[in-house]
């Protein structure tokens, strides 16, 4: 700006190009939430989708449940056959949840070989066959690297009721699940 007159003689600006930023801030946001292994959410989607599914409970009395599955002998699978087989068999149990799931359902991989999976349902009776379903796929012989492998995993759940946190529905699953292991 020209101090005499007060005309601007010259605007100066400066731009950036953020597309590049941006799509790594996406992927950034993503990789907190899902594992790499697997492509399955990890426990913190796990606590995020459970807080809406508790958030729609609470509002709309939607009914939800944790399935949670634990991959039996998976130590023994890893020694004896390696860690790459190990990591197909978590692969291959990740596929399988995400295939038996509905939408609005969440397949989580919450540790080491454990995963847990958000079903919604309508009613305990709909709860405990979808949970009888996904033992049965947790039973199988797999062809994984040319060899095959029999994956079988031990299975319990719970339906969410007000006042749990994800702790206490994780707790409960849990519980059921030992007394079905194999």
């Amino acid at each position: 700006m020209e101090r005499s007159s007060g005309e601007v003689v010259r605007i100066v600006g400066v731009c950036v190009e953020i597309t590049a930023c941006r799509a790594i801030e996406a992927e950034l946001a993503l990789a907190v939430i899902v594992d790499p292994l697997t492509g399955t959410m990890n426990r913190r989607g796990l606590e995020r989708s459970v807080a809406a599914a508790i958030d729609r409970g609470l509002v709309a009395t939607e009914a939800f449940g944790i399935a949670l599955i634990d991959v039996d002998e998976f130590k023994s699978i890893n020694e004896t056959y390696g860690h790459r087989i190990g990591d197909a068999v978590l692969r291959h149990v990740a596929n399988v949840l995400q295939a038996a799931i509905l939408e609005g359902e969440t397949v989580s991989r919450i540790g080491g070989d454990e995963f847990a999976v958000l079903l919604r349902v309508s009613s305990r009776d709909e709860f405990h066959r979808r949970l009888a379903i996904l033992r049965q796929l947790m039973d199988c012989d797999v062809l994984l690297v040319d060899r095959t492998i029999r994956v079988r995993a031990s299975l319990g759940g719970a339906i969410w009721k007000q006042p749990w946190t994800l702790d206490d529905i994780l707790a409960a699953s849990d519980n059921e699940m030992y007394r079905h292991k194999t």
